[in-house]
């Protein structure tokens, strides 16, 4: 059995979204769980009652086979200010993490999708990395991300601006990048 929780706590994001869910899903199976629990104290991520897209996401949570072919978003996962630590057995988050210049920092990212069958069944739209470094300065810093022991390439590189963002609620941080790789299948994981 595998316990999971929807709660981001972000300032933009309150909640994992659908395929969030569905991906913490596919890991788990894949490591070998047969069954789900809401681990969270109190699950409303879209009020009460439920809405239908909450019956909608955990309907599939419990067939590896309906998994398998929807979108997915893996992400590693991280504190954020307003995030309690953790009771669950292994589940302290690996981020954040302080770089230290010209050492590398190493983070697992599990990935349960058969990416090359998909890929040669027409399925995959697209496969894209995304990494959020805070308190950085892209244009002053040397960056070099590696997949699977591959360095990225600068030509699948897009760098995005998070220096300033505003929300109804004010200045969002923390400010930083993020470096995205939209990644053709000879680097997919």
């Amino acid at each position: 059995m595998s316990g999971f929780a929807q709660t981001l706590a972000r300032q933009t994001a309150q909640q994992a979204t659908p395929p969030m869910v569905w991906a913490a899903a596919a890991n788990a199976h894949s490591q070998g769980a047969d069954a789900f629990g809401l681990a969270d104290a109190c699950t409303f991520p879209d009020g009460w009652p439920w809405p239908a897209v909450q019956y909608d996401t955990w309907r599939l949570l419990g067939s590896p086979d309906l998994l398998a072919r929807v979108d997915k978003h893996y992400r590693v996962q991280s504190r954020g200010v307003r995030i309690p630590p953790t009771w669950l057995p292994g589940g302290d988050p690996p981020l954040p993490q302080a770089m230290e210049v010209g050492q590398p920092l190493v983070l697992e990212l599990r990935i349960a999708d058969d990416l090359a069958r998909w890929q040669q069944d027409g399925r995959v739209a697209s496969v894209r990395l995304t990494v959020r470094i805070s308190a950085i300065e892209a244009s002053l810093n040397a960056v070099e991300i590696s997949l699977n022991d591959r360095v990225l390439p600068e030509e699948l590189l897009a760098l995005n601006d998070l220096n300033y963002r505003l929300t109804a609620n004010g200045a969002v941080s923390p400010y930083g990048y993020v470096y995205e790789f939209d990644l053709p299948p000879e680097y997919h994981p």
